[in-house]
């Protein structure tokens, strides 16, 4: 079975119908070819990961995360990359392991620190000075502490 293969003149994705699938959720809708996704990961495991000692590979959520994306993230062992505070929410709500979230983005708030150090966040990637500044006021006032790397 293709992922992706048309059958008299209707899109079959997985084996399932496209019609089939708009006539149960409605339109417009957006469907994943689930087959796809776990070949994409597995080429990643394959390739990368078990070939290199002490690598990770993170999934880019601004590319589309729900919490079923993010656990499939999670069950493949990838990290994820988040950039917004509705990102690391949706991470949080798939009880995604902290250790393995890295929030990334220029224009993170204040709260989205907060709750990225509260979360424990694996590491948190500072684009500016003042946000190292941030970061570590959040931090004493809170009496915890973040792992950071900076981006040049």
């Amino acid at each position: 079975m293709k992922a992706f293969e048309s059958r008299d003149g209707v899109l079959h994705i997985d084996g399932v119908s496209s019609v089939s699938l708009a006539e149960a959720f409605g339109t417009p809708l957006y469907v994943y070819a689930g087959s796809v996704i776990d070949q994409k990961l597995s080429e990643i495991r394959n390739d990368f990961l078990d070939r290199y000692a002490n690598t990770r590979a993170a999934y880019a959520s601004k590319a589309f995360l729900t919490i079923a994306m993010a656990e499939i993230i999670e069950q493949a062992g990838l990290s994820l990359d988040v950039v917004s505070g509705g990102e690391l929410y949706t991470a949080m709500r798939a009880k995604f392991p902290p250790e393995r979230l890295e929030l990334h983005g220029n224009n993170k708030s204040e709260a989205e620190l907060a709750t990225a150090i509260e979360y424990g966040v694996g590491v948190i990637i500072i684009d500016a000075p003042d946000e190292a500044a941030l970061i570590e006021h959040i931090c004493k006032e809170k009496g915890a502490h973040a792992n950071v790397m900076f981006r040049i």
